[in-house]
């Protein structure tokens, strides 16, 4: 109890670090076939918001920080 007092206030609910990877395409509507093709990875973080007055008290946040195009051979 001693050693949580004294670092409880420094102290952070716990946040996560993940990657999201999306792929997406456009068809031809006559032939079916696929005219193009795109990848991108989001690197998404979730923390604890702190309490203020236009949020409930610890309220779970997604932080986008970082985002990049792939190139196929990265697939």
């Amino acid at each position: 109890a001693d050693i949580l007092q004294a670092i409880g206030p420094v102290i952070s609910a716990r946040s996560d670090t993940f990657t999201i990877r999306s792929y997406g395409d456009v068809e031809d509507p006559v032939s079916g076939e696929v005219v193009s093709q795109v990848w991108c990875e989001a690197t998404v973080q979730r923390t604890t918001r702190e309490e203020n007055s236009n949020t409930k008290p610890n309220q779970r946040v997604f932080e986008i920080v970082g985002f990049r195009w792939l190139s196929s051979e990265e697939i």
